[in-house]
């Protein structure tokens, strides 16, 4: 299996290395952590929050390697402070998109059922946000969408139960009122 190849893999590498608690060490944090946040079962989602503290032990790893090398080598010294600026405006980038889409719901749930069609709690969530938006415009169309992404949620194999009752639930409600 994948798991029992990257331990071979981490293992040969500490043997091969001089310092081998120095790529042990950052690897087996970054996969531990992601074996106690794991399971064999598949996750509806991938949640981000998921991979920061992991990511802490690739962090130092990273850190450590640039801190090495510039040590051994002055001249890589612009270099390196080049790319780790890079990486930190990549970063702001990044963040200031996700901000943009996390900052609106309609458009956050939007997206991801964009990305995540067949997830039973994307298309519960979906439903849900046009429904308060229904609520707030009273526009007929807006409840036609949040009807077809609770009756998806229902519909689909891998709905969660609670999330299929609670679909079903409000779609009972909404039809009532409709009569």
């Amino acid at each position: 299996t994948l798991p029992s190849v990257l331990a071979i893999i981490l293992g040969l590498l500490c043997c091969a290395l001089r310092r081998p608690l120095l790529i042990s060490f950052p690897l087996g944090w970054f996969f531990g952590g992601h074996l106690l946040e794991s399971t064999f079962l598949p996750l509806e989602l991938a949640h981000e929050h998921r991979n920061y503290l992991p990511s802490i032990g690739l962090f130092f790893f990273v850190v450590f390697s640039i801190t090495t090398t510039l040590q051994k080598h002055r001249k890589a010294y612009h270099f390196s402070v080049a790319l780790i600026a890079t990486y930190i405006l990549l970063l702001a980038v990044i963040t200031s998109v996700r901000v943009d889409y996390w900052s609106d719901p309609y458009q956050h749930s939007a997206f991801l059922v964009e990305r995540h069609p067949d997830s039973g709690r994307t298309q519960y969530e979906y439903g849900r946000t046009l429904l308060r938006a229904y609520g707030l415009t009273n526009d007929r169309r807006v409840l036609v969408r949040a009807t077809e992404a609770f009756e998806k949620a229902v519909e689909l194999p891998n709905a969660r139960p609670h999330l299929a009752i609670a679909a079903a639930l409000i779609l009972a409600i909404e039809r009532d009122e409709q009569d």
